[in-house]
């Protein structure tokens, strides 16, 4: 009621009050009000208030009648192949996906569930931009952009780029790396860095110690030992 769709022979809308369907074929919109599919082929969103999809194939946003209508609201999707976003039912009635949504891509989803099975309570603004296969699974305002195979599983978290990471650390960031997890909050990982410019650290640590940062024993400039004799030498 209230609502639009063209392509009735292959297209529907039920239980959906001001919900359209719009250039789209073989595309449904049900329990799902203030909702839209446009220029989408096979594509559909059930029990998700005031959501999205634009473009694209197979694109699916998919939640459970037993949550709250007032507690998934806000999603979608924009263009892409088999993208997904999903409250599954295992999910309790407070669980809340809100916000989120996925530009592009192919496989990409966003699921209110940890890959081992434990449910989650919440994704919320959480963003998946292009890539193949990537995926958030819990936190609040988790993002992923490009790579393949990624996961976010925290608050804050992201991956930039690379393939098989996972973010499971409140606001730490993988940029590039492969088939890495992080191990700590607050942290940045990355393989390399070419900096043109001044780099500022309040604290440097490192793992390896070579020629070109320490030697080990002898007289030369910035030794390691006062005990063993070394001349330290400052200009």
């Amino acid at each position: 009621m209230g609502g639009f769709v063209n392509d009735i022979e292959t297209n529907e809308v039920t239980q959906s009050l001001n919900s359209s369907l719009i250039g789209s074929t073989e595309s449904q919109i049900t329990s799902s009000a203030n909702s839209i599919i446009m220029g989408s082929v096979s594509s559909s969103i059930r029990y998700s208030n005031i959501s999205t999809i634009i473009g694209g194939l197979s694109n699916q946003i998919l939640h459970s009648s037993s949550l709250l209508p007032s507690n998934i609201v806000g999603s979608g999707i924009i263009g892409g192949t088999n993208n997904i976003i999903n409250a599954l039912p295992s999910l309790d009635s407070q669980s809340k996906i809100a916000n989120t949504y996925i530009y592009g891509g192919s496989g990409n989803d966003i699921l209110a569930n940890l890959p081992n099975g434990t449910s989650l309570h919440s994704i919320i603004n959480g963003t998946i931009l292009g890539g193949i296969n990537n995926h958030i699974v819990n936190g609040l305002s988790p993002v992923v952009i490009g790579g393949f195979s990624n996961t976010v599983s925290a608050n804050n978290g992201t991956i930039i780029n690379g393939s098989g990471c996972h973010v499971s650390h409140s606001t730490s960031c993988i940029i590039g790396k492969t088939n890495f997890t992080t191990t700590a909050e607050n942290t940045l990982y990355v393989s390399n860095i070419d900096v043109s410019g001044t780099g500022s650290f309040g604290r440097l640590e490192t793992t390896v110690i070579s020629s070109s940062i320490i030697y080990s024993s002898g007289s030369n400039i910035f030794g390691d030992s006062l005990a063993d004799g070394d001349t330290h030498t400052f200009y």
